[in-house]
This record gives C-alpha cells, structure tokens and sequence, in this order.
C-alpha cells in the first residue's frame, strides 16, 4: 500500500513537473496553424487573383455577338457584369437615334476594367429592316456596284458613307468589306456583297478603300479569308474550290494587296478548305489556313479575328468551346461568336482551364493579347480622338436629302449596266415614243413617278401581292398582258430578290403581244437570265430594301440622262510618229457607265457592256494634247511630228451635266 502512494505520487508529480512544457508547445502549435491558415488564405486570394487576371485576358480575346435589336438582352447583360470582351457585336438598330441608348446602356452593364471595347458591325446587317418593315435609314450600295465601275469617285463615295454610317451610329469596328469574291457555281446564291469575280479589279477596288479609310479610330475588318464565303448552294457550307497553285492569284490576291499596304487586321472565315485542309475543318479553326497560309506564308503579322466560332460549319467538327482553343493554338487572336453569350462563357472557363492544364501554353494567350493591345493602343489613343474632323448625328442617316443620299445615289447611277439595246431601242428621249406601259413586281408607281416628266401617255399595271409572296401570281400576268398589251413599250421590273420563273412568263408573254420589251433588273445581274427575250436591259444593282433609290437611278438613263465613265486604254500602248490617228468619244467614253461584275451564262460574258450614242448625248467635250492642241468635236484625226511621250486630256460633260476629266499618256515612237 504504501509502495502504490508512493508511486502515484510520483507519477502525479512527474505530470505537474512536465505540464508547462506541454503548455508552451500547444500555443506554438496554435500560433502556427494561425500563421498557416493566414498563408494558405493569402495563397488562395493570390491563386484566385491570377485565376481573374487570367480571366479577365482571356475574355479580351473575345468578340460576342449582343441578342437584342431593341436593347440588350438579359443574357447579354449577365455575361458583360462577368467578362470584359474585346469587343461586341451590334447585330442591328432599327433606329439610329437608339444607337446611343443602346450601346449607353451595354456600357452601364460592364463591371470590370479592361482594355477599350470595340463596338462592331456589319453595316449592311445592322441598317437592314425587319421584313415588310420600312428601314428609315438611306441605304448603302452593294460592293457589286463598285464591280460595276471601279471608278475612283465610286469608292471615295462609298467610304465616305461606311464612315458617315460608323460615326453616325457610334461604332469603332466595321466587319466589312467582304473580300470574297463572286461565286461561278451555276446553283449558288446570288450574293451583292462581293466585287465580282474579277481578282484584279476586286484588289484594286479593295486597296482604293483602305487608302482612303482614314478614319484612325474605326477599323475597317476585311472579312471572310481565304475567300469561297460565296460558293454556298442552299443551306449548305460555302466551299473554297480553287486549288492552292493558284489561291495566291485568285482569292486570296485582294486579302494579299491589303497586308502588302500593312492592313492590321482581317477576319478568317468558316468555309470549308479541302484544296488546303486535308482534315476538311474550317478556315477559322484550320492550321493550314490560319498558321501555315496567312501567319506564314503571307507574312502577316497583325490581329486575326476567327468565327463565328459557334456557326454550324463549326458545330459538325468540333464543340464551339473546343473550337475556340484550337483557333487559339493555329495562331487566332481574336474568338468571335454570334449567337448566345453563354456559348462564349463557357468557351473562355475552357480556355481557362486549358491553360491550367497545360493544353495550351500561357505565352499563346500573351501573344493573342498583346496583338489587341497593340492594336487598340494605336486605335484609341487622344491624338487619333482629337484627328476626327466632323462629327455625323445619328439623323442624318434617315434625310432623303443631303450629302448622304446623294453619294448613295451617286454610286448606284455610276455603275447603272447597259447589257442589250437591240435596234436602238433606248434612250426613250422626251416624246420619243407613243405610249408606255408599265409593269413587273416592284416598284412601277416609282418608275412612273420618274418618268411622267417625259412622256405623258404612261399606262400601268402593278402587282402589289408580289412582294409579300416572293413571285407574281397567274392572274397577275394575264391582267398586265391584257392592260399593257397594246403599248409599244413595256418597261418591266425584275427584282432578283424574287421568285425568276415568274417573272420569265410574264417578259415572254407581253413580248408576245408585239410590244417592245424593256427589262430594268434590280439587284442581282443574275436575274438578266429571266429577261432574255426583252428588247433592252438595264442593271441597276440594290438590295431589295434600296429600288427606289435604283429606280430613280435607272429611270434617269433610261429617259436619256445617263451617267458615264472613261475606258481606261486609249488606242494602241505605242504610236507612230508622223502618222494620223483617229481620236473619238466612242472609244474612250462608256455611256451608261456600268459593265457587268460576273458572267451571266455565256451570252452575257464578264465586263459585258453597251453605250448609248456618245456623240449625240454628251453636252461639251475639249481635248487637249501636251496641253497646246485642243478640240471640241466628238471625234478628230491628229498626227504625232515626232517620238516622245505625250499627254492626252479628255474634259467631258454628260447629258445630266456630270462633268469629269482623264488624262492619258501615250509613247509614240
């Protein structure tokens, strides 16, 4: 017993002997899970600050499409209080005094800082009007008609309306032009945003543009790298078709001319590649395209733009998240999305955790950024801010008179195409003819309204159901056969936004009754093939949302007061020296101006085009050679005394007064 006290004792003693050291490690203990706790809490905080930083980059890497056409969108407004992108896409104002709610309004809804946004649009998207809705705006001209006559004014004219346009409805990004060039597949979709199929004049057409887009806080995006937007049957993808010899040629010479003048940007496409990609992927997410074609063999070294990267060529390869990645990796800067912004939510979280993973390097993700930065640096800074000249409200986009309009007009009566003329038959000068019906599915009380100036006996017979229904009914054409039978000439409208067969009938059936037939196609050359067995054929190129204004153009060079254009080659390259030749209008001058842009089967070849009689129609015209021997005659014969290099100026004044001047130079030996 007392052998157990004794050693509970001590036992007892030994703990309370012990018992402070054991005190002391338990506060060291809790003073260093404490400083544990407060590093790992810092660690996580630093963890999800470069988590949001690298979120925030990757997000500039985007450019998403806004939903609403009124305002923004709920779902717009969710993703813009979580991402900052590089830029978004207005895909249309109905009104242009709502253009600055709009964007006011999307700009409130962004949260975080970021580099400057770029607000983007296709201008002929974002002016189009709702169907059998009255579009407010004036319209712009297709790129077709600048095919029509690549005339320098012609494209000073339509810059100057793309910039009047961005700055009016206060954009900073112009997805356009589109570069493609026009389609030569006998069952694709007629396409007026295009110049033609002609490389050479779509390249010269395009560099005229960029030199004169000097508006340094707007981009101007050439859209649709490589080319093929247009090769599209139905609701299938476009196709390149052209073999890869001859892309550089072809296609891609017009996205080639615009990196030569240092272009910054240029947006790659969906179409299918098979002549480049032998996996068959899009352009926009094509190794062969992006890295191997533009990056190194055209040497370009600016921003590009890949999308839409959720469009349905997309979505038969690939997820349109996975397709954002692997645009990234080909060499893409910038990951454009048109539908949903929660498709482009979850595609910058996929980046995000590719990064994390290692599936793409962060240095990928640097580059991309840095070529924004550089771009919008350049774009945004004060100097170009305080360069810009003349501000555009909003409702000078809507007033049928002014500089607007005018340009508008101006472009489309410039490229007005006379393509057949059998007998002679226009201009129908003042009281030049009896009587005259007309007739066809659009536009025919406009076309009188123009043309009661100059003949009074005008008979008409519309046909108000056809444009709602896309082609003209039977009964239709039995009532404008029976109207309009007995008129000598009928003008008949072809919209090539309608139903052709139609439209076909109806030529055929009045040229029956012994009248003279005079088609005036509106929009797309292509519909010409319906008006074959007409007397004369004018081409006024429009969108449907734009006849008026074409009519207007058209009913002009019909009655005689066309516009007109110099040829660019007169005579031979090289003359002789003392010996006579022959200088005359008929040469030199095109009345009316246009020419055709594509091939309309084999009678109406490219650069197809005919003249009214020059020498009769023009009003003044003075030659002048090495500014010492003039003329006033439409046609003279001069002899060159010696060899040298000399100069040729030609002033002439058309019937509607339009006056305009060209110099050639010419080597006589």
């Amino acid at each position: 017993m007392i052998f157990y006290l004794a050693f509970l004792v001590g036992v007892l003693t030994a703990e309370e002997s012990s018992s402070p050291p054991s005190a002391i490690n338990s506060d060291e203990i809790r003073i260093q899970e404490k400083k544990e706790e407060e590093s790992n809490a810092k660690s996580k905080k630093q963890i999800e600050k470069a988590k949001d930083e690298l979120r925030l980059k990757i997000s500039q890497l985007f450019l998403i499409t806004l939903q609403g056409k009124h305002g923004t969108r709920s779902d717009d407004r969710v993703f813009l209080s979580q991402y900052t992108p590089a830029g978004v896409v207005i895909p249309q104002i109905l009104q242009p005094k709502r253009a600055m709610d709009y964007i006011t309004e999307m700009n409130s809804t962004l949260q975080n800082e970021g580099l400057p946004l770029w607000l983007a649009g296709d201008l002929y998207e974002v002016i189009e009007s709702q169907q059998g809705v009255f579009s407010s705006y004036v319209n712009l001209p297709p790129l077709l008609a600048l095919s029509a006559n690549p005339d320098a004014s012609n494209v000073e004219r339509i810059v100057q309306l793309w910039k009047s346009y961005m700055q009016g409805l206060n954009l900073n990004m112009m997805l356009g032009p589109h570069l493609s060039l026009a389609s030569l597949l006998p069952k694709a979709k007629s396409n007026l945003q295009c110049l033609g199929t002609n490389a050479q004049t779509a390249s010269e057409v395009a560099m005229q543009m960029y030199q004169q887009w000097d508006l340094s806080t707007t981009l101007m995006v050439p859209m649709d790298f490589p080319g093929g937007q247009t090769n599209r049957q139905g609701v299938q993808a476009a196709v390149l078709l052209t073999p890869e010899q001859y892309l550089m040629d072809n296609d891609a010479l017009p996205y080639k001319k615009l990196i030569d003048m240092a272009c910054p940007i240029i947006h790659v496409g969906t179409t299918l590649v098979p002549t480049l990609e032998p996996q068959g992927k899009p352009a926009c997410i094509s190794h062969a395209v992006i890295s191997e074609l533009l990056r190194k063999k055209m040497n370009f070294s600016g921003v590009v733009i890949a999308g839409p990267l959720d469009a349905p060529e997309i979505l038969q390869f690939t997820d349109p998240s996975e397709a954002a990645l692997e645009a990234l990796k080909n060499g893409a800067d910038v990951l454009y999305y048109q539908g949903p912004a929660n498709t482009a939510s979850r595609a910058i979280e996929r980046i995000c955790y590719a990064v994390q993973q290692q599936e793409i390097p962060l240095s990928r993700i640097d580059e991309a950024y840095s070529h924004i930065k550089a771009l919008k640096d350049a774009q945004f800074n004060t100097e170009n801010t305080q360069k810009v000249k003349k501000e555009v409200k909003s409702t000078e986009l809507t007033k049928p008179k002014g500089d607007i309009f005018d340009d508008s007009y101006y472009i489309l009566k410039n490229s007005v195409t006379l393509v057949k003329n059998d007998g002679g038959l226009l201009p129908l000068v003042k009281k030049s003819v009896a009587a005259i019906g007309i007739t066809g599915p659009v536009g025919v009380e406009e076309l009188e309204k123009y043309l009661k100036k100059y003949h009074k006996n005008i008979g008409l017979q519309i046909m108000p159901s056809s444009p709602r229904l896309g082609y003209i009914q039977d009964f239709e054409i039995d009532r404008a056969e029976k109207t309009l039978g007995k008129a000598p000439v009928i003008i008949c409208t072809v919209a090539s936004s309608m139903r052709l067969a139609e439209q076909e009938e109806l030529i055929g059936r009045l040229k029956d009754t012994g009248s003279k037939v005079v088609a005036i196609v509106l929009g797309h050359p292509q519909a010409i093939s319906c008006a074959k067995r007409a007397d004369a054929i004018l081409v006024a190129y429009a969108e449907a949302s734009a006849y008026q204004i074409a009519l207007k153009a058209a009913a002009e060079t019909l009655v005689g007061f066309p516009a007109f254009r110099f040829r660019s080659v007169i005579h031979d390259s090289v003359l002789e020296a003392n010996r006579e030749y022959t200088f005359s209008l008929k040469e030199l001058v095109a009345m009316p101006p246009g020419k055709l842009p594509v091939p309309v089967g084999d009678d109406f070849p490219e650069g197809s085009s005919l003249s009214f009689p020059i020498e009769t129609m023009i009003k003044k015209c003075e030659w002048k050679i090495q500014d010492k021997h003039k003329f006033k005659e439409p046609s003279f014969t001069y002899t060159f005394p010696s060899s040298g290099e000399y100069t040729v100026e030609l002033q002439v004044q058309g019937p509607d007064n339009q006056v305009q001047a060209k110099t050639y130079t010419i080597v006589v030996k």
